[in-house]
């Protein structure tokens, strides 16, 4: 218990970091599943062009 105690600063800040990259994680794994790959870039032989 003084080990968690001594080290709870750590903890939260890595709990923080940790979530956050698993935001970005699960948001990269929705849009690839949702066909939003690509860069965007709006070339005309782009996967993710967009038609008007």
């Amino acid at each position: 218990m003084e080990a968690l105690k001594a080290n709870m600063g750590s903890l939260i800040v890595g709990t923080i970091a940790f979530g956050i990259l698993a935001a970005a994680l699960i948001r990269l794994i929705v849009n690839f599943r949702r066909g939003k790959t690509g860069c965007s870039c709006g070339c005309s032989k782009c996967e993710s062009r967009e038609e008007p």
